[in-house]
């Protein structure tokens, strides 16, 4: 197996660390509301601010990796993880979890940007956008593995338990980092053009990537944040609707391969990213209608799959090696400003009217993302046509 493939298992598994992480407070939420006495919108607050500080943190901690180097920040960002986890394991106030949860969120939001620049290092000319679906694939392993380890771990155990579980791995990804990653040659040697701030046109296709990123992400967000409590009212057990709804992640895996072969292979990334996005929103529009089966829900996780490569494809399209760390920072910071939002927002379309509405909200933001998708293709065409 080529060196590169190698690399890219072990940034998956390093980026899978902070998918559970994520995921963790939606897996547990039913349990964590009625321990701590926190509604939806404190919860929906919860699973947001782990992204938040990506606003501010995504374009320095690209450019913090141009000076000291990608592997020094990806382990602060890993250190972090597990400092914010340990501090959950001992909070016993909402106060406290929004403190561990920012921590973890600077700390995983850092690896997040750095990690993709590593992946465009490795794998840029050479099978981008499977390289990169397989890359992402890493979130939807976390979050399903989340979904199913971490109800049965806090009723065993207790809420503290899944917060130490969650240092473990990061500690664990530390060491593995540590010991096992190196750049590429041409990075190494210091064959790459001095560092720039992407400008222009390929500033503007960064930026409309970005928020294809952010409210696809912020849409599937809903689905796995909040399919737990949807099922839960329908009576279905904490544990089955863990279970359940992480179908949706097994699907995006199985697809998000797919997707980017395919986007490869044909060369038509934007006709695959048009209809696995209309798919996956009319299944959004329906569940909530007509309650949930497993078959349903896998199907959402296989259209939202099969959208990843091509989403991903779009600022890989624009960035060259000088531009790519800080261009990863300025793709993810608008990613961030989304994807924190979403969940608060949705805690206030439960709160207004019921778990069920937020489905529709999640519907919105699908549709939404194709249209800056079409945007940011235009764009890079004529950024292309610029260049001659």
């Amino acid at each position: 197996m080529a060196i590169r493939w190698r690399i890219l298992f072990l940034l998956f598994l390093s980026r899978m660390v902070m998918a559970f992480q994520f995921a963790t407070i939606g897996a547990i939420a039913p349990r964590l509301g009625s321990e701590l006495h926190l509604d939806a919108v404190a919860i929906g607050t919860l699973i947001g601010v782990y992204s938040a500080p990506g606003i501010i943190v995504a374009i320095p901690g690209g450019a913090i990796a141009n000076w000291i180097g990608d592997k020094k920040v990806v382990l602060i960002g890993l250190a972090l993880m597990a400092v914010g986890s340990a501090l959950l394991a001992i909070s016993t106030s909402w106060e406290l979890q929004i403190s561990g949860r920012l921590i973890a969120g600077i700390g995983g939001i850092t690896l997040n940007v750095v990690m993709s620049k590593m992946v465009l290092d490795w794998f840029a000319g050479k099978e981008i956008a499977t390289a990169m679906a397989v890359f992402v694939n890493s979130w939807p392993a976390g979050i399903a593995v989340a979904l199913v380890l971490q109800p049965l771990v806090v009723e065993s155990n207790g809420i503290a338990s899944a917060f130490a579980l969650e240092a473990t791995i990061a500690i664990l990804a530390f060491v593995a980092m540590f010991a096992f990653y190196r750049a590429p040659d041409h990075v190494t040697s210091g064959a790459t053009k001095p560092k720039r701030f992407p400008s222009g046109l390929v500033l503007f296709a960064t930026l409309a990537a970005g928020i294809v990123w952010g409210l696809f992400n912020g849409a599937l967000a809903v689905v796995f944040s909040f399919m737990p409590s949807l099922l839960v009212e329908d009576g279905w057990s904490l544990a089955l609707a863990g279970a359940s709804t992480s179908l949706v992640m097994v699907g995006v895996m199985l697809a998000g391969f797919a997707g980017g072969v395919l986007s490869d292979r044909t060369g038509r990334p934007m006709t695959i990213l048009l209809v696995a996005t209309l798919v996956f929103a009319a299944l959004l529009f329906v569940i909530p209608r007509f309650g949930g089966n497993l078959a349903m829900i896998l199907a959402i996780g296989v259209s939202a799959g099969l959208t990843v490569g091509p989403i991903l494809t779009l600022p890989a399209a624009v960035l060259d090696a000088p531009s790519r760390a800080t261009g990863m920072g300025v793709f993810y910071m608008i990613y961030y400003i989304c994807f924190s939002a979403a969940p608060w927002i949705s805690g206030k379309v439960i709160e207004a009217s019921n778990v069920a509405r937020v489905f529709d909200f999640a519907v919105a933001m699908a549709l939404l993302s194709l249209a800056f998708a079409w945007l940011c293709r235009i764009i890079t065409a004529r950024h292309k046509v610029t260049l001659g």
